[in-house]
């Protein structure tokens, strides 16, 4: 089986809308840092770790006034700081982040995506407070957008579509259970403060 193959077409949201918005906007700037720096990012070595991968574009974003609309725990948004996820969304977003910096391929990586906007729509929203709901539903725009074809990708995404026979993610199936692991051993994403729960 192969992974699907995505062609690029500028259409800047899904539909032709310009939902969205600043926090859009400010996204796919971030996104963009990540692509710039990720040639000099650290590479973890298996899908369980923890170590930061980009650190750089993190803590840019961290002294940026847009920062609650850019970072999300240690591994949403642009790079990441490494460490245990904060919850269960963070947690996808390390699944995701290890998927970009062990993979090779622009459609692996476009692949990771599909399957991240899928996991964050099974995410109980009665469990997320409100900026969480933001965050969640800016990061399912974004990776909507014709945008995260090209836009947040390293620059080996450009040259490569297809990952090496015997690379971590060879086969979609590989990163299908990675994005889709159990995250009942996480903490859940929290609303007012109290601890919440996924529906499973």
């Amino acid at each position: 089986m192969r992974f699907p193959h995505f062609s690029f077409s500028l259409r800047p949201f899904p539909h032709g809308s310009t939902r969205g918005g600043g926090a859009v906007t400010s996204l796919l700037v971030a996104a963009t840092s990540v692509g710039l720096v990720s040639c000099v990012a650290n590479r973890p070595v298996d899908l369980e770790s923890r170590a930061p991968t980009s650190t750089f574009s993190h803590r840019l974003a961290s002294v940026s006034p847009l920062k609650g609309v850019l970072l999300y725990g240690n591994w949403g948004g642009p790079g990441n700081l490494g460490g245990e996820p904060i919850d269960a969304m963070d947690e996808l977003f390390r699944r995701h982040d290890l998927a970009y910096y062990l993979s090779r391929g622009r459609d692996t990586m476009r692949y990771s995506d599909l399957l991240l906007i899928e996991e964050l729509r099974k995410l109980d929203p009665d469990t997320l407070d409100d900026a969480a709901l933001r965050y969640r539903k800016e990061t399912i725009t974004y990776f909507e957008s014709d945008f995260a074809h090209v836009i947040g990708k390293p620059p080996r995404a450009l040259i490569y579509r297809r990952e090496l026979p015997g690379s971590v993610f060879a086969e979609p199936e590989i990163l299908r259970r990675h994005m889709q692991g159990d995250l009942r051993n996480y903490r859940h994403p929290r609303k007012n403060g109290s601890p919440g729960k996924l529906r499973f």
